[in-house]
């Protein structure tokens, strides 16, 4: 029995932030890497589905499985070869519930991908909100000079409100400047970062 030849199309909008565009030098480059036999077709216009039919993998953003052209509930006739979609993004919930998702077919998600990248931004904008810069910034548009003295960080209580991926990596980088740190949660379940975790209800 022949296996199906594995195709993966990647379709994003022409207008998203170049940021978030995939593009031919980096995917081409990943299947190098890999050694995949994979074939593959970039897109940008939501309208044009000719791929859809060959296709086994399906990279590409919530926006566009919600757009009204998409033939999200008939995806099993549409896409028969279809077993995997990927979204570039962390959350699903505009997708749910997911009664359109044909048996067999896997989605998955960047869920914790930039966990690093917002430990690194929630200790910059620590330290930044802590030492007083926003302000010393616009005395400085001003042409003023007024200082502002801060005590150490360390020491100093963080609340963070939702404890997920994104709230766990600002709960660790309240950790690593040494404060104490506090979170709400809808479970209350403990987190590692987390000193203290409370319920929505107390906060």
């Amino acid at each position: 029995m022949s296996r199906q030849p594995v195709h993966v199309h990647f379709e994003t909008r022409a207008n998203k932030h170049a940021v978030f565009r995939m593009t031919e030098p980096p995917i081409v480059a990943a299947r190098t890497r890999s050694g995949a036999a994979v074939s593959i077709s970039l897109g940008d216009d939501p309208g044009e589905l000719s791929w859809l039919s060959r296709a086994t993998g399906l990279v590409t953003s919530n926006d566009i499985l919600r757009e009204p052209g998409f033939p999200l509930a008939d995806l099993a006739n549409r896409a028969p070869g279809l077993r995997w979609i990927h979204i570039i993004g962390a959350g699903i919930e505009p997708l749910l519930p997911l009664d359109w998702l044909p048996d067999g077919l896997v989605l998955t998600n960047n869920s914790g991908v930039h966990v690093e990248k917002a430990r690194e931004s929630a200790c910059m904008a620590l330290l930044m909100l802590h030492g007083g810069l926003p302000a010393l910034m616009t005395q400085q548009r001003q042409h003023l000079w007024r200082p502002i003295f801060t005590p150490r960080i360390a020491g100093r209580r963080l609340l963070v409100v939702g404890v997920g991926d994104m709230g766990g990596a600002v709960a660790a980088a309240g950790r690593a400047l040494g404060l104490r740190v506090a979170g709400v949660r809808r479970g209350g379940a403990p987190h590692p970062e987390v000193e203290h975790m409370a319920t929505p209800d107390a906060l």
